[in-house]
């Protein structure tokens, strides 16, 4: 099934359009052995196809369904994280380069289709509207997460960094700033958000979100 979705992903791309770009992310979950090495040429492909469509622009002022704007803002995002951690895990050079080929103004809650209003039970709110509502901080806080991933690459992962900074002191100079806001976002993380927030008979949807943070840092 795998192969035939990338066989099937590799003929539509020549056809652009925003389903296409979250059948490859999509895909870019799948940790295959054996195809790992091709998931970077996978990532370039998706990357590619969101320039195609211009995901990496800010389409505030388009004539476009207010649907498709947030839909293109989340798209964006998702594959600018995907990038990011590709590039880290795969140890290559990322495609998006912030202030210059990507424009796009962080998400907002006008940006999802899930509304408070949508989930009711008997006049009163149920409870999967907390998960849908940490689901959302939780994508804005992965996002700000991958922007400082993304500074670290570029201050040590670069061919230019790599022949600068080449002692230890130096490393220690560019990483005191790093770690200050890597420590910073994760004490500023909404209370919902920890893992310390359990209620009883609940279960802590923090967990898998954990985890998938944690599989990245481990990959």
């Amino acid at each position: 099934m795998y192969r035939f979705a990338l066989k099937t992903f590799s003929e539509i791309i020549h056809r652009p359009k925003l389903s296409a770009v979250q059948a490859g992310l999509l895909l870019m979950q799948c940790r295959i052995p054996g195809t790992t090495d091709k998931n970077w040429l996978l990532c370039s492909q998706v990357v590619a196809l969101a320039e195609e469509l211009g995901l990496g622009l800010d389409c505030h002022g388009w004539r476009l369904p207010k649907w498709e704007r947030g839909l293109r803002r989340r798209l964006g995002w998702s594959v600018y994280v995907q990038d990011k951690w590709s590039s880290l895990i795969e140890a290559r050079p990322s495609h998006i380069i912030e202030g210059k080929n990507w424009l796009v103004k962080p998400v907002t809650d006008e940006d999802f289709p899930e509304k408070g209003n949508d989930i009711s039970l008997n006049g009163q709110r149920a409870g999967g509207l907390a998960d849908i509502e940490n689901g959302k901080m939780a994508f804005r806080e992965f996002i700000s997460l991958t922007q400082i991933l993304s500074e670290i690459l570029d201050t040590f992962f670069s061919m230019v960094a790599m022949q600068e900074i080449t002692t230890i002191d130096k490393v220690l100079t560019h990483a005191k700033p790093l770690q200050l806001k890597l420590r910073n976002w994760y004490h500023s993380l909404p209370a919902e958000l920890q893992m310390s927030n359990l209620k009883p008979r609940q279960f802590n949807c923090n967990v898998t979100r954990l985890k998938v943070l944690q599989a990245h840092h481990l990959s």
